[in-house]
């Protein structure tokens, strides 16, 4: 049951589970019900989205190009992981796009629109623990 009241309920043991303690980081899918549960029962926590998760949406919407270790996954890994800052990041990112013709790609535009739930550069300032999920 994958309801935003189911979310809210699971959030919410977990909360009662760790003495009201939250957390300051929550990884997730891309899931937006279990966001908008996790917005309204944790809102100050920070909402990253997990990178391994993408990866495999990525395989979805992408095929061939998201495959092992294609030249797009590897460049695609550096926006991700790679560019100290922003910069950087934008130019790779526009780099990606033209070298590999997917300037219209709906889901890398949502990706984008998410950039600061996963890539290092937007998450540098962020409490993660030093976790990489991929």
């Amino acid at each position: 049951d994958e309801t935003r009241e189911s979310y809210k309920w699971l959030f919410e043991t977990f909360l009662e589970a760790h003495k009201q303690q939250m957390p300051q980081t929550v990884f997730t899918d891309q899931n937006q019900t279990m966001e908008k549960a996790l917005v309204v029962v944790m809102p100050g926590t920070y909402h990253g989205l997990c990178t391994r998760c993408l990866i495999q949406d990525g395989i979805k919407n992408l095929g061939n190009l998201m495959k092992e270790e294609s030249d797009f996954l590897i460049d695609f890994k550096k926006c991700m992981y790679d560019y100290e800052d922003e910069e950087q990041f934008e130019d790779g990112g526009k780099t990606l796009i033209v070298r590999y013709n997917v300037k219209e790609n709906t889901w890398l535009q949502r990706m984008y629109a998410t950039k600061k739930k996963w890539t290092a550069c937007y998450m540098k300032k962020t409490f993660t623990l030093g976790y990489n999920q991929v």
